[in-house]
């Protein structure tokens, strides 16, 4: 199948397990992987034909308006609206948190979930 992919969207979040971690705003990186047919798309090059990708993104954003303790929670809710919104078959959800480890020489943590629209 084909995909559609969003890779390293850098979004911003009120997220983390204390009130004073999701007091302040933290950013988020999100890459996100759709099965789509794309070869309609491709044939006649008609945007209504495919997936606004610039419309999931705005997605995730609307989503990130309230605050969440865990990218596990983000991760889901992404996934669902995505499914319930595009006409894809399946989605990836990457979600990694730059700032998970303050101080620390560890990049990133992160949570990987695939979706399908079956269950």
């Amino acid at each position: 199948m084909d995909q559609i992919v969003i890779s390293g969207a850098r979004l911003a979040a009120h997220i983390g397990v204390t009130d004073e971690e999701r007091g302040g705003v933290q950013d988020l990186v999100f890459d996100i992987r759709m099965a789509f047919d794309t070869r309609e798309a491709g044939r006649t090059d008609d945007f209504s034909r495919t997936v606004d990708y610039a419309t999931v993104v705005e997605r995730i954003e609307d989503i990130l308006r309230k605050p969440f303790r865990l990218i596990e929670a983000v991760a889901e809710e992404v996934a669902e609206r995505v499914l319930s919104e595009f006409p894809v078959s399946e989605v990836f959800v990457r979600v990694a948190k730059p700032g998970a480890f303050p101080g620390r020489r560890v990049d990133h943590a992160a949570v990987e979930i695939t979706r399908t629209r079956d269950g």
